[in-house]
């Protein structure tokens, strides 16, 4: 924008004092072809910042710039053609940035890069949360919470309160009936086997006090549809099971279940095994699905 002006002005300036004072004074041609020049430019600035939509959808939210009306005084007369340029492009950007600010936020509004992040589906949108970013020294984890709208592709950072969770990555996540269930992770100073849900509409972090097993991260979740009340299992990861912090952990074959009913409670099944070939060994990053047909979780790798 800036270097549109730039150009816009030096063009403006182009033109000779005799010009610019029958314009002004007579109101000939002079005046027709300043007022035609600012009337293009007003045309073409607007079409850079509201864009040109591309779709049905994008057009309906595409927000029309309003301009200020140009005043007929003898004083707005001899206003030059630069200062009436300036003007007009200080309103058009002022009125694209208040307007966007009551649509809901600005379009560059994204989440900080970042990995081993959790997302969960709800109705339409995706529910970030945390993770850890940056380089060496300036990693750091993030509990920060961000909403993408799937229909409009939109970022939004929820503003929550009550109690969160504490900044961590390599947790484990889910949905249910518009709760994010938080489970597990670890960072920099500590790791964990806490349990949290957040309350996407009210915006409510919630502790469960319902912490299972060792500490650990990493770890596959499969949330899993059972009577009378759904299932959540937790299968391996890596678990500080010895007390001896993140860079000991070992690589983990346990299974947690959570029972999602009205006493929610967490119990350790242990599978039946038919051999030594048969036993998942421990392990970390791996896959996780189910079979509602015939109830049975497959994992890999």
């Amino acid at each position: 924008l800036a270097m549109a002006a730039t150009r816009a002005i030096d063009r403006s300036t182009a033109g000779s004092m005799a010009r610019r004072m029958s314009a002004m004074v007579k109101g000939g041609p002079g005046q027709g072809d300043a007022d035609g020049q600012r009337k293009s430019w007003k045309r073409i600035m607007a079409q850079k910042i509201v864009g040109n939509p591309s779709s049905k959808a994008q057009a309906k939210t595409a927000i029309p710039m309003k301009l200020r009306q140009g005043r007929t005084d003898r004083t707005t007369m001899m206003t030059s053609e630069e200062e009436q340029f300036h003007d007009d492009l200080l309103s058009m950007v002022t009125n694209a940035v208040v307007a966007d600010e009551e649509a809901g936020g600005t379009s560059n509004l994204l989440p900080a890069p970042r990995a081993n992040h959790s997302t969960s589906l709800f109705e339409n949108s995706l529910v970030l949360f945390g993770g850890h970013g940056g380089l060496g020294y300036q990693r750091r984890a993030f509990n920060d919470v961000w909403v993408l709208n799937v229909d409009n592709s939109r970022w939004v950072e929820l503003s929550c309160h009550g109690n969160p969770p504490a900044p961590r990555s390599g947790h484990a996540a889910f949905e249910k009936d518009g709760q994010v269930f938080i489970f597990g992770g670890w960072n920099s100073e500590t790791q964990f086997n806490d349990l949290f849900v957040l309350d996407v509409e009210g915006k409510d972090w919630s502790d469960l006090d319902l912490a299972w097993g060792a500490p650990r991260w990493n770890m596959a979740v499969q949330l899993v549809e059972a009577i009378p009340s759904w299932r959540v299992f937790i299968f391996g990861g890596s678990a500080d099971r010895q007390g001896e912090g993140r860079s000991m952990g070992i690589f983990d074959r346990r299974i947690g279940v959570l029972d999602l009913g009205e006493d929610q409670k967490w119990d350790a099944p242990v599978p039946e095994e038919r051999g030594a070939r048969e036993k998942p060994l421990g392990r970390e990053h791996t896959a996780m699905c189910y079979d509602s047909e015939d109830s049975r979780l497959f994992i890999y790798g």
